[in-house]
C-alpha cells in the first residue's frame, strides 16, 4: 500500500460527505492487503477501524482518527 497512491486515489474521486460509500469501499480493499491487519466495520455506515497486530510482546498503540473532507 502506497499512501501517495491512496491520495492521488481518492481526490480523484470525490463523494459528497454522509456518501462515502465508495471511499469506504476502497480504504476497506487496501487495508485488507496488509499482514496482520484486522479491518472492523459498523460504528456508522461507512466507518472502517483498522487493528494492526504487531506480534511483538510489549504494548504498541497507534491511535488515529481521519476525516476525509473533499470540496467539490
Amino acid at each position: 500500500m502506497h499512501f501517495k497512491e491512496i491520495r492521488h486515489y481518492l481526490h480523484q474521486h470525490p463523494e459528497l460527505s454522509g456518501e462515502e460509500k465508495n471511499t469506504s469501499s476502497y480504504l476497506l480493499n487496501q487495508l485488507k492487503k496488509i499482514e496482520n491487519c484486522t479491518v472492523h466495520q459498523g460504528f456508522s455506515e461507512h466507518s472502517l477501524l483498522a487493528e494492526l497486530n504487531f506480534k511483538k510482546p510489549g504494548n504498541h498503540i497507534i491511535s488515529s482518527r481521519i476525516r476525509l473532507v473533499t470540496h467539490c
